[in-house]
């Protein structure tokens, strides 16, 4: 959907709706050539949604122990961009992924809780180059849990993440390299990270008195350092599209902090989609090993 807005400088003004999403705003005495250059301001926003169901079931399984379950994943991405079409742009985008586990006889978890709001000011200077200020906030919705059997036989819960603990945020301001239908290279020369921690049950729960980074008598940890961050969003053919999200973040005295989300999506028909999505985790303050995830999907899918 795309609106788009006529702004001048004087007075009175008046408003013509057209349709095709398109708002045009105007001022009546410009209705004869005055001189005056307008400009415009474009909203571009997009809304992309898929999901995916499945259950595994098993009747007289005579090998390993049945693990009969229902997987339920769904992902949400809106995306608003305000462009003058020239140098200056704003982009804002909300990211979603949600899978809810249910083993039938035991628990039921929420496996996949990822939350991302990304905010960015870009400026255009030149052909592939400019600016850029950004903020990035990520954050579960719900409880997160470790399951494990106890001496007794009988399985425990142990609290390993909430909603806003931690909440992550990066801020980045720096150099930016375009490539056009490709992607672009974020170069932050002034970055801070930032991480809080809403609910302090989680030191007691986890048995531990630092946690992502920040100790037990303290709210938050405040880092300051560099960031480079590559985006690549490519239609690679008419039915697939690939996108890709690497952030590195280096503070003052500690080891690089490493994101990568790789996603190749591949369109079936027009509301059936499929995905191979991989993501790469390295945080030394989390775990000192490399985590990997990957998940393949096929789904219900609509992009508005």
């Amino acid at each position: 959907m795309t609106v788009s807005a006529l702004l001048l400088p004087a007075f009175p003004i008046a408003q013509h709706l057209v349709w095709g999403d398109t708002l045009e705003v105007f001022n009546i005495d410009s209705l004869s050539d005055n001189g005056k250059a307008w400009s415009w301001l474009k909203v571009t926003q997009q809304v992309d949604y898929s999901l995916t169901l499945s259950n595994l079931l098993f009747v007289n399984w005579a090998h390993e122990p049945a693990s009969n379950q229902f997987l339920a994943l769904q992902d949400f991405r809106y995306l608003c961009v305000f462009s003058d079409g020239k140098h200056a742009k704003i982009i804002q985008q909300f990211t979603h992924h949600l899978g809810v586990q249910c083993f039938f006889d035991s628990i039921s978890q929420f496996q996949t809780d990822d939350n991302i709001w990304d905010t960015r000011f870009e400026w255009k200077f030149g052909e592939h180059h400019g600016c850029f200020v950004s903020s990035i906030f990520t954050s579960r919705l719900f409880n997160g849990y470790d399951y494990f059997l106890n001496d007794a036989g009988e399985l425990v819960s142990v609290l390993n993440s909430s909603f806003l603990t931690p909440l992550v945020g990066t801020f980045s301001a720096g150099i930016q390299l375009k490539w056009p239908a490709f992607g672009s290279l974020n170069l932050g020369l002034s970055s801070a990270k930032l991480t809080w921690i809403r609910d302090k049950h989680i030191y007691e729960a986890q048995a531990t008195s630092v946690f992502y980074g920040v100790p037990s008598d303290k709210k938050s940890l405040f880092e300051y350092g560099f960031s480079l961050q590559m985006l690549v969003d490519k239609k690679v053919a008419r039915w697939m599209n690939w996108n890709c999200d690497l952030m590195l973040f280096k503070a003052n005295e500690a080891p690089i902090d490493m994101t990568v989300r790789n996603l190749f999506s591949f369109r079936i028909t027009r509301f059936l989609k499929a995905s191979m999505q991989t993501r790469v985790i390295y945080e030394q303050q989390v775990s000192r090993k490399l985590q990997l995830e990957n998940m393949v999907s096929v789904g219900f899918s609509f992009s508005l």
